[in-house]
């Protein structure tokens, strides 16, 4: 069988090998980390990028519009990205404002998906968790913590007809 390994999923196996070596380097001397070193498997050169590259050798980027909906994690992501923007005004928002939500919800989904891993038994690190939700909250800060609220006044026309039906009712 077999599968692509995707350019995120190498870094984090990479950082989960240098954190074991760093493990093992504070226990070993510098004799047996070269040893250790020189035992570790090398990395495929070969491996294919998950996305495949287009013709003339350009890099496809993906974005949320190209997530699988089917999946719940693109599903709350997307819902949460929807609130947010919704919460915050709608679609006129800046398009760094725009970007910082959108982290913010995929962020937010690797979050839950941490947590409830946690809950149902199952190792995380939680180093890699607390770090998300650092991530989380300095990017929500950028966009507000709460909703924008909204101004309910309103127009002088509506507001002086309001005040004429009033008065045109009869009291009871």
């Amino acid at each position: 069988m077999s599968y692509q390994v995707s350019t995120n999923d190498k870094l984090l196996i990479l950082l989960a090998l240098f954190r074991r070596i760093i493990d093992r380097v504070r226990t070993k001397s510098a004799i047996e980390v070269s040893k250790l070193l020189a035992d570790a498997d090398p990395i495929e050169a070969e491996s294919q990028p998950a996305t495949p590259a287009k013709v003339g050798g350009k890099a496809r980027l993906v974005t949320f519009d190209d997530l699988d909906k089917r999946t719940k994690a693109a599903q709350q992501a997307l819902e949460f990205r929807d609130l947010l923007i919704s919460e915050r005004g709608g679609d006129d928002l800046g398009a760094l404002r725009m970007a910082i939500i959108e982290d913010v919800a995929c962020v937010s989904a690797m979050i839950r998906d941490a947590q409830v891993r946690w809950l149902r038994g199952e190792p995380i690190s939680l180093t890699e968790l607390a770090t998300l939700l650092n991530c989380r909250r300095r990017d929500a800060e950028l966009i507000g913590l709460d909703p924008t609220p909204r101004d309910i006044t309103p127009d002088i026309t509506s507001y002086m007809a309001q005040k004429a039906a009033e008065k045109a009712r009869p009291a009871a």
